[in-house]
């Protein structure tokens, strides 16, 4: 019996399942697959009956035709795929008498061998010999070619299990027992040579070989031994024809590649070397404890390797995947009997989203792993390890561990679960295309098909298709033509059935159907096969089905077709469907897509010429579109004629009908006629010259572009009438008679026709490089050599130019409208192309004269832009005639620049405020730029006379430039140019909006960001006279703050105080002095300000200007020299504050009082702070007297407050409190202070620690009792757990919860201290508490 041997797999029956709903096709529109959906489910349950008398399953292994399945209890059982039994292997090698009877019972009692479980199962190369390992170490090799009695294959297929004769091993092999066995392989083409590793660490070669007596034994050799700290997790043999291949071994520590050939030669002392010249080892990677770490109490992780040989490609590329527990690597390498090994790409990692069971290869690009959760992914390894399908495995009850009992194999899956063997197979594509079609669903059958025809489609040798993406088109081909014409004849009886039905509606529906069933079949027809004589039979074919039917299919499936050709899917039809496509477009007004669009995007060795040119004719207007513009695009393309449209069209101008035209037919009918007219004869000739074909755009083939330019040149510029058609003696004559025959008759009429469109041609014409020859070059060939002398012509553009000039009349008083345009057109020009084109001065007056004398011929703008491009060239006759002229069309930019072209600078200058709006942008600009081109030249000293001018017109329109380009610019133009001129911005005017621009203009001229120098002059006096009067107090503030007084007379300052005292603006008075170095005043006026801040109710709102107030009047206090005055400084600030407590404390509402007085205590302490860390003065500057020492600044400073008459007449309960917190204050903050100083001055860690400390003992604590409860808070008989609070606080440890309950202390400033609790039980909110004693809320 050959195990690889091919034999006919019975028929999979469909699931009941599969086929109650067809949502359960393949939807590979989203992914990953649904899995479950694609299988077909076989259960083979007379399997499990049979082998239920060997004890049940204990592992497995599927051959091609068979299923090999080991036993709990020993033998080994081999099934067909009809579940019937054709061998007991019995794990023995030779049997009794008793068991050689002619009973052949097969009895498990009377089968001699070993009693365990089978764990691992090998078939040799060619399927003749099996192996299999024992849970008891225990190794036998059976040689399935030896038959048992001929009556065994009768009672076999008769089921007769106690009729099979077992069959027995032909080598024992026991050198593993007592090991767990985790590995076993045939090496090569060997029947009788293994490879065993197992869980000690040992990998052993087993060869069986012949003895002298012709007995079978084997003798062992160690491959290699990992050292003692390792465990071989699983080992793999991948062989190559007759080379013995690579041997892969996993452990917990490392992955190493190896040939066993080597290993079995070199290795005599059965170790593995490690080291990184070893020969041995062709690959090695270490493992990171991460991944050989197992999650389940097993010392063992889950793990695994798998090979894949690509036949398509070549047997030399291996895929090889190893994982352990979550862990997958994929390695490609390449071996060979040469190179042995060669690793082809690095490495790649995924790390899987749970622990991995199980991996086997599908493909080379594809990867099936099963996971611990019973769930199959198969996932593209080189695509970042994406998951194309899934398969829930869970419901089908696998048998545990699932990896023993799952195996792929030639794309089957194959378990054994709780109740018997299953085989799942992968549907063929043809029958989830049959689901489809069976539920109606015709479309979604033929996007499937579409699909499946992907290239990037990752599972198509599951569903038997072919890997190469074309011959799977090829393959899905007839089944997509098949389907389609399915497809229309069902959907065409549904339109009859509902034609019948009279119902509009459903049939409606029908409609959509079939129009999108036809825009996809075309359009993958068209992807699969471009070939056009295939694709149009398909067409035509479709085209023949529907030709019976009714109007409606046949309208529906031209829309469909005029569709895909418009948005370019389509560009090929067969006659027979563009014939019909022509006739609806010419004659229906519904449909939206015009001819134009058709005839660009189809090819034109489709088109049936004279049917489009028959019908264009016919229908020259659908709906507001004018057919008869295709007609030259037609001719072009046909028949590479392109004079003809053109001749025609000069027909059509010159006759005004088309009776001698040969492409343009228009009917009598007067509306149309309008619509119709040779105007596009000028679209025409631009498509052309620019190398395009009109009207699609299209680029002309690039060796007739000339060719195709020189015919047209030679008809359009011909002097005299043309020889139509060429060669003829018929003459191609404008006017009626020959004696009225103009030179040049073509550019004549159309130059009559229409002027202003007939010139905009040749500006384009003018651009094309057919004209960038020079003169003297032959550049009007026509192609064709036997013509080729008579119809040519030497034109360039000074050809063009010449013959417009000849339509000029000289210094007529009112030119043409013709000869305006011809003007405009010749200035515009002849400056772009100077090398080609040359006019003398005369026409160059003639052309200016035309344009200046234009009046309503042309606008304005492009007459002014006409003599703006010709001014660089043109050097006018008679100056002042020309100036004037342009003065009198207003033409002031012009002007300007001719003026600049001769350097007249300070005319330029003063042509811009002639007649201009000085608020427009424009003015802006031009002003901008005139004064920016002044600017250039330095005309002081170069020319004193313009200098002067320029000045002068600047002073007189100084209002207008200030309001045209403001302040800033117009200061830096004027320090540039002569800074005299500032004193301008004095007599603009005295209206208010004067004087803000005065004020702004002066800020700018007089300031800086950081100060502000003034002098004695009109502009200073202004300057602040304005400041004053408009700035806010805010701005005025902080502008006299950055004031330089030092310049300024005295009178000026006293002006400016006579002012501030006007104003009662004491703030500004108290900057002045301050500014002025008088300090004491400077006080005194902020004392003023901060006094009238406390008058106001809302001093909440101004506590911020109030700080800055105060220290500015510390600062000015401290500027001092005389220490008397200093010290009435200080006294007059600090009095000020302290009456505002006594004010503070009558009736009022408690809150706004209590709040009022914690403004002013933050204020008073901050003065004594700042006045703490101010050093006493030790002499008096004032006399040069040393001071008493004991006379501090703090006492001497603090008694003269007490001594002041408003502080003596304050209750002595609020003078009390004031000094309480005062002193306070000041005795922390002077010890504060000198032990910084002492810091800074001795550098001394001690007490730089004496400092910490003193911060974190914080206030002291006057009462050692709650005045509450009475309890104490600190002292002798303190409780243990208030004790443990302080102690927990002292050295910063956190306390517990429980212990903090109840045990709270709050200490105010005060130096009083209460339990939180009794102050809560007393009202007191949380966080809020108030001192009982002294109502301080600051704890």
């Amino acid at each position: 019996m050959n195990l690889l041997r091919y034999r006919p797999s019975p028929v999979a029956t469909i699931s009941s399942k599969d086929s109650k709903d067809h949502k359960n096709a393949l939807d590979i529109a989203t992914g990953p697959i649904d899995g479950n959906r694609i299988l077909s489910w076989q259960n083979l349950t007379h399997i499990y009956t049979l082998l239920s008398a060997y004890g049940g399953p204990a592992c497995f292994l599927p051959a091609n035709a068979y299923y090999v399945l080991g036993s709990t209890k020993g033998p080994v059982l081999i099934f067909d795929d009809k579940e019937y039994l054709q061998s007991i292997l019995a794990p023995s090698c030779k049997a009794t008498t008793a068991t050689t009877s002619t009973t052949h019972s097969t009895d498990l009692n009377m089968i001699q061998g070993i009693r365990s479980p089978v764990t691992h199962l090998a078939i040799s190369w060619d399927g003749t010999h099996l192996a299999a390992a024992y849970e008891t170490g225990d190794v036998f090799i059976w040689d399935l070619n030896n038959t048992t009695d001929s009556t065994d294959e009768q009672n076999s297929a008769n089921g007769n299990i106690g009729q099979i004769s077992p069959l027995y091993a032909i080598l024992h092999i026991t050198r593993h027992v007592g090991s767990s066995i985790n590995g076993l392989m045939f090496r090569g083409k060997r029947h009788t040579a293994l490879v065993v590793s197992d869980i000690n660490g040992n990998v052993t070669y087993h060869n069986g070989h012949r003895t002298r007596l012709w007995q079978l034994t084997y003798s062992s050799m160690a491959v290699l031994t990992v050292p003692s700290n390792e465990i071989i997790l699983s080992t793999s043999l991948h062989t190559v024809g007759k080379f013995d291949g690579i041997l892969a071994i996993l452990t917990n520590k490392l992955f190493c590649l190896t040939t066993l050939e080597d290993a079995l030669n070199e290795n005599d002392s059965a170790t593995l070397k490690r080291q990184n010249n070893s020969p041995i080892i062709l690959y090695q990677k270490n493992i990171t404890e991460s991944s050989s770490s197992n999650d389940s109490n097993s010392l063992i992780p889950n793990n695994g390797i798998a090979w894949y040989t690509d036949p398509a490609t070549s047997s030399s590329i291996v895929y090889l995947s190893y994982f352990i527990n979550s862990t997958v690597i994929v390695l490609v390498l390449r071996t060979t009997m040469q190179t042995k090994f060669q690793l082809l790409q690095n490495e790649i990692t995924w790390n899987a989203p749970e622990p991995i069971l199980s991996i086997a290869w599908i493909s080379r690009m594809l990867l099936m792993i099963l996971t611990v959760s019973h769930q199959l992914i198969v996932v593209q390894p080189y695509d970042n390890f994406k998951i194309i399908m899934k398969i829930d495995l869970l419901p089908q009850n696998l048998l545990i561990p699932p990896n023993k009992f799952f195996k792929f194999h030639h794309n089957k899956l194959i378990l054994l679960t709780h109740y018997s063997l299953k085989i799942a197979k992968f549907n063929q594509w043809s029958t989830l295309t049959l689901k489809k079609v069976q539920h109606g669903d015709y479309l979604g059958a033929l996007d499937q098909l579409y699909k499946f025809s992907d290239p990037n489609f990752t599972i198509p040798s599951l569903l038997s298709l072919h890997m190469d993406p074309q011959q799977r088109k090829e393959q899905l081909h007839d089944t997509f033509n098949n389907l389609t014409f399915a497809a229309l004849k069902f959907l065409l009886k549904k339109h009859e059935s509902h034609i019948n039905e009279d119902n509009d509606s459903d049939d409606s529906e029908t409609l959509n159907s079939l129009d999108q069933l036809l825009e996809f079949v075309i359009k993958v027809q068209i992807q699969w096969f471009p070939d056009d004589e295939q694709f149009l039979q398909f067409l035509d074919l479709t085209w023949d089905s529907l030709t019976l039917l009714n109007d409606k299919v046949k309208m529906t499936f031209i829309k469909t077709t005029i569709d895909l050709i418009a948005n370019g899917t389509l560009t090929i039809v067969p006659p027979s469907i563009f014939q019909q496509i022509i006739r609806q477009l010419t004659e229906e007004v519904g449909i939206s897509t015009n001819l134009e669009t058709l005839l660009f995007n189809l090819e034109p060795s489709c088109w049936d010429v004279d049917l489009l040119v028959r019908k264009l004719q016919q229908n020259p207007i659908v709906g507001n579109f004018s057919n008869q513009i295709l007609l030259p695009y037609i001719w072009n393309i046909k028949f590479n004629d392109f004079l003809t449209p053109l001749v025609d069209l000069i027909y059509w101008i010159r006759d005004k009908n088309t009776l001698n035209c040969e492409l343009f037919k228009v009917p009598n009918n007067d509306e149309e006629e309008t619509v119709l007219k040779p105007d596009i004869v000028f679209d025409y000739l631009t498509f052309l010259y620019s190398g395009t074909y009109y009207p699609s755009g299209q680029p002309l083939e690039v060796p007739y572009v000339n060719n195709i330019e020189s015919k047209l040149s030679y008809v359009l510029f011909s002097g005299v009438a043309i020889d139509w058609p060429l060669g003829s003696q018929t003459k191609l004559n404008v006017a009626l008679y020959k004696e009225d025959e103009q030179s040049f008759p073509y550019f004549n009429l159309l130059l009559n026709y229409d002027a202003s469109k007939f010139l905009a041609t040749l500006n384009g014409i003018m651009e094309a490089t057919f004209f960038n020859e020079e003169e003297d070059v032959f550049n009007g060939d026509i192609i064709d050599t036997n013509v080729a002398a008579t119809y040519t012509l030497n034109i360039n553009r000074q050809y063009i130019v010449d013959i417009l000039l000849e339509f000029m009349k000289a210094n007529s008083e009112t030119p043409s409208k013709n000869e305006v345009f011809i003007a405009v057109f010749l200035a515009l020009n002849i400056p772009k192309y100077p090398q080609f084109i040359h006019v003398s001065s005369y026409y160059m007056d003639v052309i200016v004269h035309a344009i200046l004398h234009a009046r309503l011929n042309v606008e304005r703008s492009l007459a002014e832009s006409a003599i703006q491009a010709l001014l660089p060239l043109y050097e006018p006759t008679n100056v002042e005639s020309f100036v004037l002229q342009l003065k009198e069309n207003k033409f002031y930019l012009l002007l300007m620049t001719y003026y600049k072209i001769n350097r007249r600078i300070s005319d330029m200058f003063s042509i811009c405020f002639f007649d201009i709006d000085s608020s427009s942008d424009d003015t802006t600009v031009l002003i901008n730029n005139a004064i920016n081109y002044i600017l250039q030249f330095n005309l002081k000293s170069s020319n004193s006379v313009e200098y002067y001018k320029i000045t002068d017109i600047f002073k007189e329109n100084f209002n207008k430039i200030l309001s045209a380009i403001g302040a800033e610019k117009v200061v830096s133009y004027v320090n540039k140019l002569d800074p005299s001129m500032h004193d301008c911005i004095l007599d603009i005017g005295l209206s208010t909006q004067n004087e803000e621009l005065q004020r702004q203009y002066l800020d700018i001229l007089l300031s800086d960001t950081t100060s502000i120098t003034l002098h004695d002059s009109e502009l200073s006096k202004k300057y602040i006279e304005l400041s004053c009067k408009y700035d806010t107090p805010e701005e005025l503030h902080q502008w006299l703050k950055k004031l330089n007084f030092g310049s300024l007379s005295v009178t000026t300052i006293n002006d400016i105080n006579e002012r501030f005292i006007t104003k009662k603006d004491y703030e500004a008075l108290a900057i002045v002095q301050f500014n002025l170095a008088d300090f004491e005043k400077s006080v005194q006026n902020m004392v003023i300000c901060i006094d009238s801040l406390f008058l106001k109710d809302n001093i909440d709102e101004n506590e911020e200007q109030l700080m800055e107030q105060i220290n500015y009047s510390i600062l000015a206090s401290s500027l001092v020299t005389d220490h008397e005055t200093k010290q009435r400084c200080w006294i007059l600030l600090l009095s000020c504050l302290v009456k505002q407590y006594s004010r503070k404390s009558e009736p009022k509402g408690n809150d706004e009082k209590q709040f009022d007085k914690k403004i002013i205590n933050k204020c008073i302490q901050y003065v004594f702070v700042k006045l703490s860390f101010m050093e006493d003065d030790t002499m008096d500057k004032r006399n040069g007297r040393p001071l008493d020492p004991n006379q501090t600044n703090f006492w001497h400073i603090l008694a003269g407050v007490l001594e002041q008459q408003d502080i003596i007449l304050m209750k002595i309960h609020d003078v009390n409190e004031l000094l309480q917190e005062v002193f306070t204050t000041y005795n922390l903050e002077e010890q504060i202070s000198e032990l910084i100083l002492k810091v800074l001055e001795q550098s001394s860690s001690l007490i730089v620690e004496q400092y910490r400390n003193s911060l974190k003992q914080g206030w002291s604590l006057v009462n050692n009792e709650c005045e509450v409860c009475g309890k104490k808070l600190w002292g002798i008989d303190l409780e243990s757990k208030i004790a443990r609070i302080w102690e927990a606080k002292r050295r910063d440890q956190t306390v517990p919860k429980p212990e903090i309950f109840n045990g709270k202390v709050v200490l105010f400033r005060c130096n009083h201290g209460f339990h939180t609790k009794c102050l809560e039980n007393l009202g007191q909110k949380t966080k809020r508490y108030s001192c009982l004693i002294c109502h301080s809320d600051s704890p």
